[in-house]
């Protein structure tokens, strides 16, 4: 599939109109039989290939997303239906509000319409307003950002021959495209010329978005994304009933009766009775279950107290979705096939040269049996012994490796962090640039040389040692290798684009769900998959990651709205100028593949140079404080009460991302721009010993992607979200018996059940 982002989609013929209106019946019938995959399918055709701007179609997959049981995947489409109609009701609004200018064709209400959305559906979440004129417009763009600006441009133009912006041009399609649905709708003749009554549109679109908005709130709410599904309740009930709506955040603890919700609707498009009563219902609802959501918090987090609001907020945002390869999903490749292993094992080479100078690789990646984890863990925290075993990759020793010896070095193949026109880290691999000589920093030789500082830009918590007192507004590299990288990956895209992704960063910078940092990562994949004309989930980098099993053994991920459906949307189209709607390689179902990947091999690192001081205040012993360029672990009590223990920066390490979890590990890692790997000496022994082996020939390889020094609850819960499960390593059985048989001390509450709401990392092994 070409991913060329030259040209966005016209609006419909009206054949694509008619191809796709007898393509949504059939879906419907699909849908009423049961076929509900074939259903899936027949809206996605109708979409891809004939109304790409169609928000009957998106609402209607989000049903059926919603019945067969992918939330998330509903939520990001009903989230787009209600954009998309949006769109249509502003140039309605000004096509009445030009009604008495003679001459008017609706072109200039859809060019204001698509610019004020553009603004104004920005303000979602804890997101900060984008700088500009949504920070989109083809005329402000220019093509200071180089090929990929240009590319990124959609063909078009106003009658002064200025490109149009993509807003503007999805408001004309949009508008377009339910005008004639309507038609089809009514049994009219798309070669009646006479224009839909605008009384009959309006209508419909009123109608309509309640329904998606339903489909929206309800798929937010049954993915557990409670207040994101409270505050659409709440901005709906605005539109249609003021009355109803109420100002400010909800309060926690405030008792309320939970009414039983409507049914959903037997087929997309069925006629249900959605009125601002609905919304009310819905909004009583959500209030009860974030309460209970709140008071489980507070018991399965005693020693935290009161929950700040804050910290309710995060509570009560972070859902969950099911991470699975979806069946749809004709990308992923076969990891076991002879072809995979012999490539997998190619990079196994270049990475032990690297290590050693020499040719030859200690270790090998084989296919192996491992137990499925449960990914319900029981509610004290420990594990309920799957017994199901299924094929996964693993590393294994070919030849001795000893305590100390260091036999793999990986380049960071894609890292990320909120800080990236701040020169302290490395553009692509993530290590520290030097500071004292600007000389020996390597850049784009097509990013301007003295860019000046924009009033977008941002500056870091605390000043950095040695660092630069204002942040430069372009990135820089730690040697010509990385600077080739880049430009050969993410850079081409992201040139000259900084200042537009700026606020972006902040908006990560600040965010307090626990699972924004992995957006850094994502503009990087992104933009290297716009760079090389890929889709983005056949990106060498992701291509072989391991985060999505079959659907027979769907395991769950972290999952919040804003990081998952709404960023994405914004860093395609305000800061890539690229059209979402018209491109289904950024369909929501990809975006949530990429996400999954990154979640369950990547690793993360606190990182001292960037003077966040923000960050592990209140940590203190040597045990816990972070060093430069390693993984630092915060106290458990740290992790769980102050939710601050978040990665920094994040890296991934696509061969080293094969070797699996064990809490008695074999091997030591460093998570740096170069992965550096070494045989790893037991618990108790401070120092490798010369001659000792540490995984002996045929032996698999093992690393602990967490603290090998935290107890077993608090260590399950860190790795939870990267194995899909709790830990099933001997050390965790016999820990966890142990357990059963003796209760805690006294007053210990240390790794006490729930979740500490904060991602799992692979975190360095000491």
């Amino acid at each position: 599939m070409s991913t060329s982002p030259s040209t966005a989609s016209p609006p419909p013929t009206d054949l694509q109109s008619q191809l796709s209106f007898s393509t949504i019946l059939s879906a419907n019938k699909a849908f009423s039989s049961g076929a509900l995959l074939e259903a899936r399918e027949l809206c996605t055709k109708a979409l891809v290939e004939y109304t790409p701007y169609h928000p009957v179609a998106y609402a209607n997959r989000a049903c059926i997303y919603s019945r067969l049981g992918y939330h998330d995947l509903a939520a990001g489409d009903a989230y787009r239906a209600v954009m998309l109609m949006e769109y249509v009701r502003a140039v309605l609004e000004g096509l009445e509000e030009e009604e008495e200018e003679e001459g008017s064709d609706g072109d200039e209400a859809a060019a204001e319409a698509g610019e004020e959305i553009a603004q104004d559906n920005n303000n979602h979440g804890e997101a900060s307003t984008p700088p500009g004129e949504g920070g989109t417009d083809a005329e402000d763009e220019g093509s200071e950002g180089g090929d990929a600006g240009e590319a990124a441009t959609p063909e078009g133009s106003d009658e002064e021959g200025e490109p149009t912006s993509i807003f503007t041009h999805i408001a004309q399609a949009s508008f377009s495209t339910v005008s004639q649905f309507l038609k089809l709708s009514n049994g009219q003749s798309l070669d009646d010329t006479s224009d839909v009554r605008r009384v009959d549109l309006a209508a419909f679109v009123s109608k309509f978005d309640m329904l998606a908005s339903f489909y929206l709130i309800n798929s937010l709410r049954l993915a557990a994304a409670l207040l994101d599904a409270y505050e659409f309740c709440e901005s709906t009930l605005k539109r249609y009933n003021p009355e109803a709506s109420s100002s400010g955040d909800p309060k926690p603890h405030t008792t309320a009766p939970a009414p039983a919700l409507a049914p959903p609707p037997s087929g997309p498009g069925e006629e249900l009775q959605i009125t601002p009563a609905t919304f009310i219902s819905l909004k009583t609802t959500l209030m009860a279950e974030m309460n209970l959501k709140l008071e489980k918090a507070l018991e399965t987090q005693a020693q935290i107290g009161d929950i700040s609001p804050e910290k309710s907020r995060t509570i009560l945002s972070c859902g969950v979705a099911r991470r699975e390869c979806y069946p749809w999903n004709t990308y992923e490749p076969d990891r076991f096939s002879a072809s995979s292993l012999a490539a997998l094992n190619v990079s196994m080479t270049e990475c032990a040269e690297r290590a050693s100078g020499k040719g030859n690789a200690k270790c090998e990646a084989r296919v192996l049996q491992l137990p499925d984890l449960n990914p319900n863990p029981s509610p004290t925290g420990t594990g309920s012994g799957a017994v199901n075993l299924s094929n996964h990759l693993g590393i294994f020793a070919t030849e001795d490796i000893y305590e100390g010896e260091v036999f793999f070095e990986e380049i960071t193949t894609i890292s990320g962090h909120p800080y990236p026109g701040k020169r302290i880290l490395c553009d692509y691999c993530s290590s520290l640039l030097p500071q004292d000589d600007p000389s020996k920093l390597y850049l784009c030789p097509s990013c301007p040389k003295d860019p000046p500082l924009s009033t977008s830009s941002f500056s870091s918590p605390s000043p950095s040692p040695g660092g630069p007192s204002e942040p430069p507004s372009y990135p820089a590299y730690c040697s010509p290798i990385c600077l080739s990288l880049a430009l050969s990956s993410h850079h081409p895209t992201l040139c000259g684009r900084e200042d537009d992704l700026s606020w972006i960063h902040t908006d990560i910078l600040t965010s307090p769900n626990p699972i924004s940092i992995y957006s850094t990562l994502l503009i990087k994949l992104l933009s290297t998959s716009l760079s090389q004309r890929l889709h983005p989930l056949l990106l060498p980098t992701t291509r072989y990651l391991y985060g999505v099993p079959s659907p027979s053994r769907a395991l769950m991920m972290r999952w919040d709205f804003v990081s998952c459906v709404v960023r994405p949307i914004w860093i395609l189209t305000q800061c890539l100028n690229i059209d979402v709607y018209a491109h289904p390689e950024f369909d929501t179902w990809v975006i949530t593949t990429l996400l999954a990947k990154i979640m369950g091999t990547c690793s993360g690192r606190f990182e001292p140079a960037l003077g966040l001081a923000h960050i592990n205040t209140n940590t203190s012993s040597p045990s816990t404080t972070a060093t430069s360029s390693t993984s630092s672990t915060s106290s458990p009590s740290t992790a769980l009460s102050d939710c601050d223990d978040r990665p920094e920066v994040v890296n991934v390490h696509p061969t080293w991302a094969l070797v699996n979890h064990d809490c008695e590990p074999n091997v030591g890692w460093r998570p740096e721009g170069k992965g550096r790997f070494w045989g790893l000496q037991p618990r108790g022994v401070d120092a490798p010993r010369d001659g000792v082996v540490a995984v002996r020939k045929g032996e698999e390889v093992k690393s602990c992607y967490t603290d090998r020094r935290l107890e077993v609850r608090v260590r399950r819960e860190w790795a939870r979200d990267m194995l899909g499960g709790d830990c099933l390593c001997a050390r965790c059985l016999r820990e966890e018996s142990e357990e059963k048989e003796a209760a805690l001390a006294p007053g210990k509450t240390d790794g006490e059940g729930g979740c500490p709401l904060v991602p799992g990392v692979r975190k360095l092994s000491v």
